[in-house]
């Protein structure tokens, strides 16, 4: 419990080597089960939001060395787009007394700055996958490119 007079706190989120995550709270006495059960289902999901878009892309050879064909990109990253990108909303299913237990998450590690850059990673590369496949199926137009009358 939190001491008397004092609001919620995280005081540690452990990632242990066996990939299990714990929790430390303190939190005002009479506070409700039930929100406490939200906020750490809301950290669960975020959690595993982030470690499977993470495994997803180190599932991926990317770069400029990388032999990887856009359909194998596609294929990988699409789940993420489908599935994923669009879950991420740390804090919206948490009881408003709880929700600043979110802002040290937000600070240090910064949840949601490393969401950020995998989303924009996998637009990137499926951008970057795209381009070569439109520049194959658009075939050059033979002779001047045409000149429309002027009104």
């Amino acid at each position: 419990p939190a001491p008397p007079g004092e609001g919620p706190s995280l005081e540690r989120f452990t990632l242990a080597e066996d990939e299990l995550r714990t929790v430390r709270l303190r939190v005002p006495e009479g506070t409700s089960g039930t929100e406490l059960a939200a906020l750490c289902d809301d950290l669960a999901l975020h959690d595993w939001l982030l470690t499977t878009v993470v495994r997803m892309l180190d599932g991926l050879r990317l770069g400029a060395g990388a032999a990887q064909d856009a359909g194998t990109v596609v294929r990988t990253l699409r789940p993420a787009v489908d599935h994923l990108l669009h879950l991420w909303m740390p804090g919206a299913r948490v009881g408003r007394e709880l929700a600043a237990l979110w802002d040290p998450l937000e600070e240090r590690p910064g949840f949601t700055r490393q969401w950020q850059v995998l989303v924009q990673r996998i637009r990137d590369q499926l951008t970057l996958h795209a381009v070569p496949a439109v520049h194959r199926e658009v075939d050059p137009a033979p002779g001047p490119p045409a000149v429309l009358p002027r009104e």
